[in-house]
């Protein structure tokens, strides 16, 4: 792994499949990655369009078992660990000495910024709002203004606070802006709908809803101001 020390200390993403692993002492995993080919992270691209750093037959990556799926992602989410199963990594290249006074070069693996999997989930959590029937209600107000919407904007400065360490194996840094610039307008529209008709005779009639409860439940922006995400 010598062509690894022309990027010492330089952070990396890497790909490879899982030959083989053992457990070590303290808690630890060796995993033996083969084939794995390093990049250098650059959130406006994806992974697969970015060039290609250096070519190795196989490296090591030393984890504990009880953060292995915080370090390792999958192709798929939540994916046992099986041999020649594909993964990708992240971390930063360094040197090492090795038990016989060689020396030699290795990743040191970071746990991934998990924003993928938090947008699937907030996809099903949507998916499950819009089965509603009964949307003209002061609890799905209060959900959508002091759950849904704050979610969504942690998420957007959980994006920005990521940096060119953003996994781009998936999306673009881009690409993930758009959907959760989808989301909060959905979210929004859903909002206003419910206040307009909830302040109006006429609508409240129509769904049957005993009087304006949106006035009581003042917009996330004006009771907490500081969690909504405004870019720079």
């Amino acid at each position: 792994m010598r062509s690894l020390s022309s990027f010492n200390n330089e952070f990396v993403f890497g790909m490879g499949w899982i030959d083989q692993w053992m457990d070590l002492d303290d808690d630890q995993v060796r995993y033996v990655i083969k084939n794995p080919i390093f990049k250098k992270p650059n959130k406006k691209f994806l992974f697969d369009d970015l060039p290609i750093l250096t070519k190795e037959d196989h490296i090591n990556l030393f984890l504990s078992k009880s953060n292995v799926n915080d370090i390792i992602i999958y192709t798929r989410k939540n994916a046992p660990v099986e041999k020649y199963e594909k993964i990708t990594f992240s971390g930063i290249i360094k040197g090492y000495m090795r038990k016989d006074g060689s020396f030699d070069y290795g990743i040191h693996p970071n746990i991934f910024f998990n924003l993928h999997w938090d947008l699937e989930d907030l996809n099903e959590e949507v998916d499950d709002f819009l089965e509603k029937k009964d949307l003209m209600t002061k609890e799905t107000l209060m959900y959508l203004e002091y759950r849904l919407k704050p979610k969504i904007h942690s998420y957007r400065r959980k994006l920005e606070d990521s940096g060119d360490q953003l996994p781009t194996f998936v999306n673009t840094y881009q690409d993930y802006v758009d959907e959760l610039e989808r989301h909060l307008d959905g979210v929004q529209n859903y909002i206003n709908m419910i206040r307009t008709h909830s302040s109006s005779r006429k609508f409240r009639r129509i769904f049957k809803v005993k009087n304006n409860f949106s006035k009581d439940i003042p917009p996330l922006e004006v009771l907490n101001p500081q969690i909504i995400f405004t870019s720079n």
